[in-house]
């Protein structure tokens, strides 16, 4: 039997040298560098592969999957797996892993900058003084990390992380996560609130650390920024549709929050026509949280070793996404075995 060919994204393919000594002696590459397909055209690659790794730009709804007739295994890079339709991916047998916890430092510093470079308007500062403006900048004034308060929402690994980071810095931390256990929050100087209003009148900076479900999903609306402090900050590194983008962009008009600070977008590139890209208190990066050299080697690595392994008969103990898969995953069974 030939080698499986298996699908690698060309967004990370100056990163596959990570990858080459895992997927090579096991596997055949199909990849095109730089190259995002949409769904038809991922579709026709899908339909000779049995095995892909995913980013967050390859759509895989029902559609591809329904067109992979030797499609087997589904590996994604990173956390998120909200642009796969795992209910398809299960009614075929086709087990779908995450790696949790690879990139959570390499996004929780880029979280810890954004809060700081929100406080103290570096990114505004920056352009003002490069623009002649010096008096201007000066006329700018910063805020405290010392003695403020950082509103956690989710505290798995990211949160954790920058958790224990801005308590460091001397920031009151309160965290709202129904899942995570007072311990373990009490374990990394956290404080842990009941009800996420109780966090919201309280925090000079909210942070997003929360994964999309229906239950999620534009929780941040108006009547959410509404109930945040008059001149609040919010930092977002996690999931875009989180947040109603209109929403956001008025209570910023309105001066209800002072900045956001957004690393994700619900179309990516951003729009051009984007409002978030004139105001001069919003600062943004190119969903790039997780991109340092040793994230993306570390998360990379994972995502291989998970794709080797399924496409071996190997369920992993941990990244497994639809577990219902397991009683119909066979070793060097395809698809739809039982």
């Amino acid at each position: 039997m030939g080698r499986p060919k298996v699908y690698f994204p060309g967004t990370l393919w100056q990163f596959y040298e990570f990858a080459r000594p895992i997927l090579e002696p096991r596997c055949e590459i199909v990849a095109e560098p730089e190259r995002v397909y949409g769904p038809e055209e991922l579709g026709a690659v899908f339909a000779e592969v049995e095995g892909a790794i995913l980013t967050a730009f390859e759509k895989v709804p029902r559609s591809v999957i329904e067109a992979a007739p030797r499609l087997r295994a589904l590996s994604k890079y990173g956390a998120g797996i909200e642009t796969i339709d795992l209910q398809a991916a299960t009614e075929r047998g086709i087990p779908v892993t995450n790696t949790p916890g690879a990139n959570a430092l390499g996004v929780a510093e880029h979280t810890v900058a954004l809060i700081l470079s929100l406080l103290r308007h570096t990114p505004r500062l920056d352009h003002l003084v490069k623009s002649g403006r010096w008096k201007q900048a000066r006329k700018l004034i910063g805020g405290d990390v010392e003695g403020s308060v950082l509103g956690l929402v989710g505290c798995g690994n990211i949160g954790q992380l920058v958790g224990r980071k801005m308590s460091a810095l001397g920031m009151r931390v309160l965290a709202f996560d129904p899942y995570q256990t007072p311990q373990v929050m009490a374990a990394i100087g956290v404080e842990r609130v009941e009800q996420l209003d109780e966090l919201l009148v309280a925090a000079d900076v909210v942070s997003l650390h929360m994964t999309v479900t229906p239950a999620t999903r534009g929780m941040f609306d108006a009547a959410r920024f509404g109930r945040m402090k008059r001149g609040a900050l919010i930092v977002n590194t996690s999931r875009a549709a989180l947040i109603d983008d209109a929403a956001l962009t008025a209570a910023l008009r309105a001066g209800d929050l002072s900045g956001a600070a957004l690393d994700v977008f619900n179309t990516e590139p951003i729009e051009p026509d984007n409002p978030f890209l004139t105001m001069d208190n919003v600062i943004l990066t190119p969903h790039h949280a997780g991109t340092t050299t040793r994230t993306r080697e570390r998360t990379l690595k994972q995502a291989a070793t998970n794709l080797v392994r399924m496409l071996d008969g190997e369920l992993p103990e941990r990244g497994l996404c639809n577990p219902d898969v397991r009683a119909r995953f066979e070793i060097g069974a395809g698809p739809g075995a039982s």
